[in-house]
């Protein structure tokens, strides 16, 4: 009996270290359709802090900004002074900072978006329901077995507020006054079944229009979705046509897909990697998509007038397949 108790014990023992370290490296499920490569040497440690209780709103709506932001960039550029994500509508931030010395740290954007992405992932295993409260998120960053940087997501501090390198730093980023982050504007237009969103970088040239479906969608899943197909966007050339990408929940229910539109003759001349970024941030942005979205949604993209891509908001194809 005593043999057979340590047995269990050893075997119990050895399932939660293979849990553990997978969770430290790719186990928040990062590789998708593109075949997004993992980052040989590079390590994500995420822990949460329960008792920080940030607003789940803030960090829905800053971890796809920031990811779309950082996607936007140059996958191999040197992160020189951190990021920030902060807004004038929330207490929260996210920070990527780095550890001296920072000449020899080497910190890129493609470590910087599979740390936010990981973080997130963990966050959302812990969003409810109705988007009370999570807990604050603490992430170390190695490389080669060294701690190279972190990415925290809290409430900002005095010092996140004053005039020091990191916010002065163009890798700081803030919502402009004129986007709207309102509860009631996310209230009207998860109501909405149908409606048009425009670009406004871009406001004579990118439009998005939806129509809600009857299909039911896990909402907390999308989040993870979209930051999955941001995150797989990141590698591409922005200004290379043709884009297609489909990101896929961390729980595997949910998925968001978006495809140029492939012409009858001659090669894809539309649909950039660049303006796939900026509508997956616009969706979230104007809150046509949200963790609260209960129902699937269909996408037509619109460029100067012409229909350059679909995509769709839906429950996971191949979890519909083995339900």
């Amino acid at each position: 009996m005593l043999g057979l108790q340590t047995l269990l014990a050893s075997l119990l023992a050895y399932v939660i270290f293979i849990y553990a370290a997978s969770l430290r490296t790719n186990g928040t499920g990062l590789s998708l359709p593109h075949g997004r490569t993992p980052i040989p040497d590079f390590e994500v440690r995420v822990r949460l802090a329960p008792g920080s209780n940030l607003d789940a709103q803030a960090v829905i709506a800053h971890g796809v900004e920031l990811m779309a932001r950082i996607a936007d960039l140059d996958y191999e550029m040197i992160i020189e002074e951190g990021i920030t994500m902060r807004s004038h509508y929330f207490p929260e931030e996210i920070v990527i900072g780095l550890l001296p010395p920072t000449a020899s740290t080497l910190l890129r954007i493609k470590h910087a978006v599979q740390a936010l992405y990981e973080a997130c992932a963990a966050v959302s295993t812990r969003l409810g329901v109705h988007e009370g409260f999570v807990p604050g998120v603490f992430a170390e960053l190695y490389l080669k077995g060294v701690r190279r940087g972190y990415l925290t997501i809290r409430h900002q501090t005095t010092a996140s507020n004053s005039a020091n390198q990191i916010s002065t730093s163009k890798l700081a980023f803030r919502y402009s006054e004129t986007e709207n982050l309102s509860r009631t504007t996310m209230d009207k237009t998860l109501s909405a079944h149908e409606g048009m969103v425009i670009d406004p970088l871009d406001p004579h040239g990118l439009v998005v229009t939806w129509v809600r479906r009857g299909k039911p969608v896990d909402g907390i899943d999308l989040w993870t979705a979209s930051l999955d197909a941001l995150a797989t966007s990141a590698q591409y050339d922005k200004d290379d046509f043709g884009a297609r990408v489909t990101g896929i929940g961390i729980s595997k229910r949910s998925e968001i897909d978006f495809h140029a539109i492939i012409p009858r003759q001659g090669p894809v001349k539309t649909f950039r990697w660049g303006q796939l970024v900026r509508v997956i941030r616009l969706i979230w942005l104007k809150k046509v998509v949200w963790t609260r979205s209960d129902r699937s949604i269909d996408f037509t993209v619109y460029y100067q007038d012409e229909a350059v891509a679909v995509g769709d908001a839906a429950p996971y194809r191949e979890w519909i397949k083995a339900a």
